[in-house]
């Protein structure tokens, strides 16, 4: 069976009206892609009513896909169905999708209580082997939502913060998965059903729980020893940051451990479960290789032609810089990011607006390139501007207009979010990379 959680055409409930046209675009290449998967169930959450409620009926069938939403209500009908019933080698697996109460839907559109709908799902439904619950909510709601409604075997989440290597163990009898966001890993589940059990169990989510507790106590301890023989005020203080984190983390991890062991049923049904991670060794699927080729050529004609209007703006590009920096822009010349508008190039994706703001200078923030035709040859790359500020004003007035000498760290975590990165970016480590130094 394959399913998907909701958020698979948006990321959330917002989006930009110069963005529309592109996202819909890819939002139909996703579709076509989970068409020839032969999907048994896609939720739709916030993010997906983003694209507009008309459009995503008429996306359903168009590529005949089963969209679910059981608690969503606009002007007066149910667009979607609740749930259904898919068969798989004798088995009944009861699927229903729904959103959190607290989530921003169109104009026009309401949510119904997610436990009263999942209760009336599960009536409809009758008798089933396995109840699957795909569901737009936080850890908390997952866990409340199980609580309450015991018949529920199974939580995959589109929670965009969670991504379970081993199942999350709810009170009772149900587990929770979560493979993340950004369609980057594909998440396994392969159960076993016995006899006479009720309810599900994972060994590995229980020890991934023990053993990271297990750490964040050693790192606790660690960093309180350590605190003693810090030196310098920012030494102490990013210590002190550890052991508060780890302070808040560790009975955090013990209430969550203890909730996974206490009333557990005797004998469960078993379930393992792993995340693959779709990069370059995942061998291309040809038929899904043509959908991404024809949609990347239609990106470009989907991007409006201007939006800010401003050109350049404040920005003058990392050229008009090197003649009083040229020891720094020989520097920068050697990194990473002198070369980032090119590593869109080489996939074809310069003209994806969810990407190009990383890659382009000044792009996104005030008075620069809003959309990736308002990138100039001179803005193209992280260049100088990307981090120091726009330069514009320092030129007329080197002296009158300072730029930023040593920018924060926040100015790199715009890019560097640890969704993008996935987590990679560590400022002591990347820093040495692009500092160039000098006056």
């Amino acid at each position: 069976m394959v399913v998907d959680a909701g958020n698979w055409g948006w990321k959330n409930p917002d989006i930009a009206p110069h963005l529309l046209e592109q996202q819909r675009l890819k939002a139909e290449l996703v579709a076509g892609a989970y068409a020839l998967l032969g999907q048994d169930a896609m939720m739709v959450g916030a993010g997906d009513l983003a694209l507009g409620l008309p459009w995503l009926e008429g996306l359903s069938q168009r590529h005949s896909l089963p969209l679910l939403n059981a608690n969503l209500s606009c002007e007066g009908r149910e667009p979607f169905a609740g749930s259904r019933v898919v068969e798989r080698g004798g088995l009944r697996v009861g699927l229903v999708g729904l959103i959190s109460a607290g989530a921003r839907v169109p104009a026009g559109c309401t949510l119904g209580s997610p436990v009263t709908a999942l209760q009336e799902e599960v009536a409809a439904l009758g008798t089933v082997d396995v109840l699957v619950l795909l569901a737009q909510v936080d850890g908390k709601e997952a866990i409340g939502l199980a609580t309450a409604v015991p018949a529920v075997d199974l939580i995959v989440t589109a929670d965009p913060g969670a991504q379970f290597d081993a199942p999350r163990a709810a009170p009772g009898e149900a587990l929770i998965l979560a493979p993340g966001s950004r369609g980057k890993r594909l998440g396994v589940a392969e159960i076993a059903l016995i006899e006479g059990a009720t309810g599900f169990a994972s060994e590995s989510s229980i020890q991934r729980i023990a053993d990271e507790l297990d750490r964040a106590r050693a790192r606790l301890a660690s960093a309180e020893g350590e605190l003693a023989k810090a030196e310098g005020e920012q030494a102490r203080a990013r210590k002190e940051r550890q052991i508060t984190y780890y302070r808040d983390k560790v009975p955090q991890l013990e209430a969550e451990l203890a909730q996974a062991t206490a009333s557990r049923p005797a004998l469960s049904h078993r379930l393992t479960n792993k995340l693959i991670g779709l990069d370059a060794h995942i061998v291309d699927h040809p038929a899904t290789a043509a959908l991404l080729t024809a949609g990347k050529a239609g990106l470009e004609a989907a991007v409006p032609k201007t939006v800010s209007g401003t050109g350049q703006g404040p920005y003058i590009g990392t050229a008009a810089c090197e003649g009083c920096h040229a020891a720094a822009a020989a520097q920068w010349r050697s990194t990473g990011h002198a070369h980032a508008w090119n590593t869109l190039e080489r996939v074809g994706r310069q003209a994806d607006q969810a990407c190009f703001s990383c890659h382009a200078t000044g792009a996104g923030l005030p008075g620069g390139p809003a959309t990736p035709t308002e990138v100039t040859p001179s803005l193209v790359h992280v260049g100088c501007e990307s981090c120091h500020g726009p330069g514009k004003a320092h030129v007329a007035d080197p002296k009158g207009v300072q730029m930023v000498s040593k920018p924060g760290e926040a100015v790199c975590v715009t890019c560097h979010d640890g969704k993008q990165d996935e987590g990679r970016f560590d400022l002591p480590r990347y820093l040495p990379r692009v500092s160039h130094g000098g006056p």
